[in-house]
């Protein structure tokens, strides 16, 4: 009956994460924002005409991927372009991380990757030529906006050329950590000479001292508190509100001040993290979600002339136990 009744149980919850709709979960957190990135799809319904181009699929494919690609066609403008359809709406202040390749028919033609809207934003400019061309950036927007191929033709009319695309990937970028097991903390575990990787206010002194916390290493970060407001950051802005990370390392007091963890913001309010004024080393291990996005912090303490320790921290962004493979 126990063999029977696991084997119930296996089949149920594939039953249920086969039903479970897409946007179950974190899993297409980073997915491709486009709707036909892959130019696979029949006719060019998911891309709308700029400047009268005309759009079509062609037989052929600019990787070892695929049978399609999507070209665009001049049509008596110099710039034929087409945008994304349904738009993709991009944010300003975040990062996307696109990527692909594009191929020109004309020496004089050389091909954009824009964002349109307000004042437009050249986020990739690709050369002139005839050969295959691939992109893979990191872009921060300026303005909200909408994404847009661009052919800029050099030549003169009658503005007739074509450049073809292929493979485009659009996804939110959130630095280092889309690689999901990456420490995104420069110098997390103190063992740099130096304190170049933290940032500190102005009433913080930070140094490097000898010791270790668990039998790692050889140097620890010591926050000394001058006056209020004392901490070291990393990761500035880039602490995303409603992303989920894990943090984990070691800190103590020195009897007078307790470690502390603030929130994204720099306030002690709801801080993901508060240690003891004890002089023995505690762990920390959380998972927090910033409601603000900001910057990573650690606090010296609450009272003037007296410090906080810190080693060996790590901040990961966070999927689930599923998907973290520390994670029972």
């Amino acid at each position: 009956m126990k063999h029977i009744s696991k084997l119930l149980s296996v089949l149920l919850i594939t039953l249920l994460v086969g039903i479970m709709p897409a946007s179950a979960g974190v899993s297409n957190r980073d997915g491709n924002l486009t709707a036909d990135g892959n130019m696979e799809k029949a006719g060019t319904t998911g891309f709308a005409t700029i400047n009268s181009a005309v759009l079509s699929k062609e037989t052929g494919a600019l990787n070892t991927t695929g049978s399609q690609v999507l070209r665009v066609t001049n049509n008596g403008a110099a710039q034929g372009a087409a945008r994304f359809n349904p738009h993709i709406l991009v944010t300003a202040g975040l990062q996307y991380k696109i990527s692909g390749q594009v191929r020109c028919s004309d020496a004089t033609l050389n091909p954009y990757f824009y964002r349109i809207t307000g004042t437009s934003q050249l986020l990739w400019s690709g050369t002139t030529g005839t050969a295959i061309q691939s992109f893979d950036f990191v872009s921060t927007m300026t303005l909200d906006g909408y994404l847009a191929l661009y052919n800029n033709e050099g030549g003169g009319a009658p503005y007739d050329q074509y450049c073809e695309w292929d493979n485009i990937s659009v996804t939110r970028y959130y630095g280092k950590l889309q690689n999901r097991d990456v420490n995104l903390l420069a110098d997390g575990d103190m063992e740099a000479t130096g304190t170049t990787s933290w940032s500190f206010t102005g009433a913080t002194t930070g140094t490097k001292q000898a010791g270790a916390s668990d039998l790692q290493g050889s140097r620890i970060l010591r926050l000394f508190r001058n006056t209020s407001g004392a901490g070291a950051s990393q990761l500035s802005n880039q602490l995303f509100a409603g992303v989920p990370y894990r943090i984990t390392g070691w800190a103590r007091g020195d009897g007078t001040n307790a470690p502390i963890i603030l929130q994204s913001t720099g306030s002690t309010g709801g801080a993901p993290w508060t240690g003891t004024t004890s002089t023995s080393w505690q762990n920390i291990d959380v998972i927090y979600t910033p409601t603000n996005t900001g910057t990573f912090w650690l606090y010296a303490g609450v009272n003037d002339g007296a410090y906080t320790e810190w080693d060996n921290m790590s901040v990961t962004r966070y999927y689930g136990k599923v998907q973290n493979r520390d994670t029972q």
